[in-house]
């Protein structure tokens, strides 16, 4: 047993010193990533790291939109977009149009932010500066630049941003122990803005998606996301910088994008029918969002002009129910039930209409005869429905409608048949 053993300690010495003649292969010679780029290699306090500087003048497109417009528009119509009154706050000329690119997408202490791309307005201009590290020992400089880049500004644009970049920059300046100077700040995550207003529309709602199908902008010499990390790790490697230029190109267009998209976006938001928008899917969504704003006549508006639009045949009918809800909050009745009778007459086993005309003769026109009908009408189009539906949701409608059967048909008798 210990011969055995001795034998494979032999064995492993041997093997080891059997590969002293071998040399590491050499780095690939390659331009330095500072001149590939156009950028600098810069002292920060904390050591050295590449920035690249690049302007974009007032009248720049990306795409077919100006992103200097952005700055046109009011902190109300960025707090509409986003779903939260915060944001109005937010002052775009003063917010970071933030973008990171990373060795994964995990996230944790463990995944790394080796170029980072913030843009912002200086006046009608549009100034980008992207930060990269050459290895991971230039991480506090890094943080460094970003942190004096960062400072003068007091909100945040981005996309995902919300659960992916900033809480990675958070980990990264805990690390270096920093704090991130824009952790509270107002934050426009433009993904969720992309979904409200585009997801009907598009198959998906990734910003390239975006790109094509909203802004009209094709990309050229552009890397994939998912390539990005194992680009980083070959320049580490072997010393491979000529493949980043195509990272520091995506890099610099996510962020023109994100501009872009904030500018096109509050623009449909503050007067759909004076934009291109004539599908009636976007127009559905506005309308939607308008609702969820309270801002009662411009969602009528787009509604309206969804079902003059080219749209869906099921989404056509959404918008016939979300409109005629508007409407009657608004006491908008004749128009409220002129809908509610065009969707009686399609027929598609909608049972809303038999129900909201049944209490609008119930309790306003005290027509119990037709509101009895139409309950009646309703019972029969539950039990139709029943063996899709499923037997819970069958009894519990049936059991609403017959105790309003009963409380009509109670009515009715006390005022008589011929009553109305």
């Amino acid at each position: 047993m210990v011969e055995d053993l001795r034998q494979q300690l032999e064995r492993l010495v041997s093997g080891r010193l059997g590969t002293t003649h071998l040399q590491r292969p050499e780095r690939v010679r390659s331009r330095p990533i500072e001149e590939l780029v156009g950028g600098e290699v810069r002292e920060a306090s904390h050591g050295t790291c590449v920035v690249v500087d690049q302007i974009y003048p007032a009248g720049y497109q990306q795409g077919q939109v100006e992103i200097s417009s952005a700055l046109s528009h009011r902190s109300q119509t960025v707090a509409g977009i986003g779903r939260d009154p915060g944001l109005e706050a937010l002052e775009l000329q003063k917010s970071a149009f933030l973008d990171v690119e990373t060795t994964g997408l995990a996230g944790g202490a463990g995944t790394y932010a080796f170029l980072v791309g913030i843009g912002w307005f200086d006046g009608q201009d549009f100034r980008l500066r992207q930060v990269f590290m050459r290895d991971y020992g230039e991480e506090p400089a890094l943080v460094s630049a970003l942190e004096e880049t960062l400072e003068p500004l007091s909100g945040v644009v981005s996309f995902n941003g919300k659960a992916f970049d900033v809480p990675l920059l958070e980990t990264r300046f805990i690390m270096s122990r920093r704090r991130f100077p824009l952790s509270s700040a107002p934050h426009l995550d433009l993904l969720h803005m992309a979904r409200r207003l585009w997801s009907l529309r598009l198959e998906n709602c990734r910003l390239s998606s975006l790109e094509t199908e909203i802004l009209g902008l094709e990309r050229h010499g552009d890397v994939p996301s998912h390539l990005v990390p194992q680009l980083y790790f070959d320049y580490l490697r072997h010393g491979r910088a000529e493949p980043l230029e195509g990272v520091f190109y995506h890099n610099a267009q996510d962020i023109l994008s994100l501009a872009a998209l904030t500018a096109l976006s509050c623009t449909v938001y503050e007067d759909p029918l004076s934009h291109e928008t004539t599908c009636g899917e976007d127009l559905y969504s506005l309308g939607r969002l308008y609702s969820l704003a309270g801002l009662g006549d411009r969602a009528e508006i787009a509604l309206r002009a969804a079902l003059d639009a080219p749209i869906p045949e099921e989404l056509r009918w959404q918008t016939v129910h979300h409109l005629s809800f508007h409407l009657k909050r608004q006491g908008m009745w004749p128009e409220a039930i002129e809908l509610w009778q065009l969707a009686i007459e399609e027929n598609h086993g909608r049972l809303y209409p038999f129900l909201e005309l049944a209490k609008y003769y119930e309790h306003r026109a005290k027509d119990f005869q037709t509101a009895e009908a139409l309950v009646l009408r309703a019972m029969e189009l539950v039990q139709a429905s029943a063996a899709s539906r499923g037997t819970w949701w069958t009894e519990r409608r049936l059991g609403e409608l017959e105790h309003r059967l009963r409380r009509v048909q109670l009515k009715r008798a006390r005022h008589g048949d011929g009553e109305s």
